[in-house]
This record gives structure tokens, sequence and C-alpha cells, in this order.
């Protein structure tokens, strides 16, 4: 019987997931992401997608120094897959319901409460914050942001 619902439970989110991809792209012309692709240069695409990676790299080291001893070394794979699967839900659902997956997911998967979960993220998100007003004074100070 386990063996069942952890079938089922399977498929559901293979349901959603291929749901939200579908959500994602609908109105997207694959004509037009052809010829958007063969004007790239692939060095310039690989350099997005490291870029990509390295920052998610980061966000998740980051998030294990926030959650503490609560995120073990081990725990990276779990860190990484919930920081990807809420970036995937802030792209279909509004007011960053993403970091919500992100909580939902690892306090199931480490047995956190949600609560500490969510203390780490609201830190997280502060020094996003932080960060973003920095750059922005920075680029005041030197006179290079754009009118």
């Amino acid at each position: 019987m386990r063996r069942i619902a952890g079938r089922t439970a399977w498929f559901l989110k293979l349901a959603a997931g291929l749901l939200i991809f579908w959500i994602a792209f609908r109105d997207v012309d694959p004509a037009a992401i052809g010829r958007a692709f063969k004007l790239v240069h692939p060095a310039w695409l690989a350099a997005a997608a490291l870029s990509v990676f390295l920052t998610v790299g980061c966000v998740v080291a980051r998030w294990r120094v926030l959650l503490g001893a609560a995120a073990e070394p081990r725990h990276t794979p779990v860190l990484f897959a919930a920081v990807i699967a809420s970036q995937v839900a802030n792209i279909v659902m509004p007011f960053r319901l993403g970091d919500a997956v992100r909580i939902g997911a690892v306090s199931r998967a480490l047995a956190v409460p949600p609560a500490e979960v969510l203390g780490s993220v609201a830190v997280e998100r502060l020094f996003d914050a932080l960060m973003l007003v920095i750059t922005a004074g920075l680029l005041v100070a030197a006179g290079t942001l754009p009118p």
C-alpha cells in the first residue's frame, strides 16, 4: 500500500510540474525561440548558464549558514532542489510564493519547524535588500546609473 501511495505522489508531482511548465510556456512561439538561439553566441550562453549555477550555489551556501546546525553538508542536495523549486514557482506564482514552496520543502525534508526555516529566508531577503541598496548607491555615486 505504501508503494502505491509513493507512486501516486510521484505521479502527482510530475503532473504538477508539467502543468507549471505548460503555464510558463503556453504563449511562447517555438520558432521565435529557435531564431533567438541562432543569434546567441554559444560562449555567452555557456557563461549565462554558469552564472545561474554559481548564483544558485551561493544562495544554497548562504542558506546553509543561515539554517545553522539544522542544515548539515549532506543536506546540500535538498537545499539545492528547494532553491530551484522556489525559483520555478516564482516564475508562475505572484508575490514570491516560491519562498513558501522552499520553506515547506526544507522544513519537511530536514524535520525543522517551518518558523525556523521562515526566519532564515527572512534574513536572506534582508541581505538581498541591503545588497540592492548598496549596489544602487554605488552606481549613483559612480554616476553610471542609467537614465
